[in-house]
């Protein structure tokens, strides 16, 4: 787990900051816990941070750290940073993404995560929806 520090714009105090914790999944998980949320690929979010204004990553420490970044940044655009989390999730069709949740099947992972267990109302996630470019609702991802 790493902390990262991210502008939120400019106050009459100078820049805002939001602390957020980021954790990356790797290997399998003993529970099949699903999240409910909007999925993105690892292109779209290294073509946000570049958007944004991030440097290029040279290293895949420095990919991971833009497609963090990105997810986070387009979370907190769009009003969801209070309580969406990043995780990376599996499709039926077995391809691997990052999903920006917005709800979690698991109740014990809830506590930790700070994720409900019931999808929000389309109204608190349709600037997400619309900032990601999505026609349809999000769906129910396996976690990895």
């Amino acid at each position: 787990m790493r902390i990262v520090q991210l502008p939120l714009g400019t106050g009459p105090q100078g820049n805002t900051w939001f602390k957020v914790d980021i954790k990356h999944h790797h290997g399998s998980t003993q529970v099949m816990v699903k999240y409910f949320g909007y999925i993105m690929n690892d292109s779209w979010l290294h073509q946000k941070a570049l958007d944004i204004g991030y440097p290029p990553a040279k290293t895949p420490e420095d990919l991971d750290d833009n497609i963090s970044l990105a997810s986070i940044n387009v979370m907190a655009a769009t009003g969801v940073i209070s309580y969406a989390r990043v995780r990376r999730v599996k499709t039926p069709k077995g391809k691997y993404f990052w999903c920006i949740a917005l709800a979690c099947d698991d109740p014990f992972a809830v506590g930790e995560r700070s994720l409900s267990t019931h999808p929000p109302p389309e109204a608190k996630y349709k600037a997400l929806k619309e900032a990601l470019g999505k026609d349809g609702p999000p769906h129910w991802y396996r976690a990895i």
